[in-house]
C-alpha cells in the first residue's frame, strides 16, 4: 500500500519540475514606465502620517529622557495616537 502513494507523489515531482522548467523558460518580460508631473496637483495631500507614530517598545516610555523627547515630537508633530510594542508584558 505504500509503494502506489510513494510511486504517485515521486511522478507528481517529476510533473512539476518539468512544468515549471519550462514555463520558466517561456516567461515573458513586460516593462513599466510609470510618469510622475510633479506640477500637476490633483487633491488634497493625505496627513495621516501625521496621526500616528511608532514608538518602539511600551517599557521605554517610562524613562523620563524618553517623555521629554515625546513632549518635543508632539509640539513639532501634533501626532494624535502612538504605536508600540510589549505594552502588556512583565517588564511593564
Amino acid at each position: 500500500m505504500k509503494y502506489p502513494v510513494v510511486i504517485m507523489l515521486t511522478r507528481l515531482i517529476v510533473y512539476f519540475v518539468f512544468t515549471l522548467g519550462n514555463a520558466h523558460s517561456q516567461t515573458q518580460v513586460f516593462k513599466r514606465s510609470i510618469t510622475i508631473d510633479f506640477k500637476n496637483e490633483t487633491g488634497p495631500l493625505n496627513a495621516m502620517y501625521n496621526k500616528c507614530i511608532g514608538a518602539g517598545r511600551a517599557n521605554e516610555g517610562l524613562r523620563a529622557d524618553w517623555q521629554q523627547q515625546l513632549a518635543y515630537v508632539k509640539k513639532e508633530c501634533g501626532f494624535q495616537y502612538i504605536r508600540m510594542h510589549g505594552l502588556l508584558t512583565d517588564d511593564m
